[in-house]
């Protein structure tokens, strides 16, 4: 539990101990390092295998509703959180200059790199961790249920931010179980790329819009998080899981 916390560590790190190197590639180094160093000791702690799973066409597609669902629903639960948590209005100051400086919103001709530091390289390395080798782990030990409880909450605490904790740890919970059905971490890697895609660059770039009212925030909450189960739950159920059984193999 050393090693990995060291190097979970590590990876948060990296982004600032590179501030001689431009900022979104620290941010890459980070995922890769920190995510993808936790990865790498529980493959070798465990020898559990990751599987891609099922992405056959309708489970792409499916998966891909399900996080531009996911999308919306963050929208509007950190929306909501700024009109109910106002005590916490330095904390929801301080998320939105990362964010301007993660999206880079006042330049446009940024979005490919922007894709690929906030979507591409989370969806792979967070994906393989949490849905290709925890999920599987646990799959051997504990109840569905318990796996997506678990596996969920870990998702959320990942990010460091009480902000994110509640939100994330629902998405977490939801991409484990499209790992479930699935078979593999590859339709959760579908749904969280569209996801980050969409909030870093529809709303920031193409769409802006002001604040939301409150009952418009409810709305997307309600409505995200709907349409993304019900997306989610539409998948077909692999008749033989990938999580049971040799987790080697």
């Amino acid at each position: 539990m050393t090693t990995v916390a060291t190097i979970l560590a590590l990876g948060f790190v990296t982004p600032v101990a590179l501030t001689a190197l431009p900022f979104h590639l620290g941010l890459a180094a980070g995922t890769m390092v920190g995510v993808g160093g936790v990865a790498a000791v529980l493959f070798k702690m465990t020898r559990v295998v990751p599987h891609l799973g099922d992405l056959r066409i309708r489970t792409v597609g499916l998966s891909a509703v399900s996080g531009l669902s996911l999308s919306c629903f963050g929208v509007g639960f950190m929306a909501l959180e700024e009109y109910f948590l106002p005590f916490w209005a330095e904390r929801f100051d301080q998320h939105s200059a990362m964010m301007e400086a993660v999206v880079r919103a006042d330049d446009p001709t940024f979005i490919p790199v922007v894709l690929i530091t906030v979507a591409l390289l989370p969806a792979l390395f967070e994906e393989i961790l949490f849905r290709g080798l925890l999920t599987r782990y646990l799959g051997a030990h504990l109840s569905k249920i318990g796996v997506v409880l678990v596996v969920g909450v870990l998702f959320g605490i990942l990010h460091l931010s009480p902000l994110v904790l509640l939100p994330l740890a629902y998405v977490g919970g939801l991409w484990t179980v499209l790992a479930q059905r699935t078979g593999g971490w590859g339709a959760s890697a579908v749904s969280h790329f569209m996801m980050n895609a969409t909030s870093a660059v529809a709303f920031v770039h193409l769409i802006p819009v002001e604040e939301p009212s409150i009952f418009v925030a409810l709305v997307m909450v309600a409505l995200g998080s709907t349409v993304a189960t019900a997306a989610v739950l539409s998948v077909q159920q692999r008749p033989e899981s990938s999580f049971t059984g040799e987790l080697n193999t």
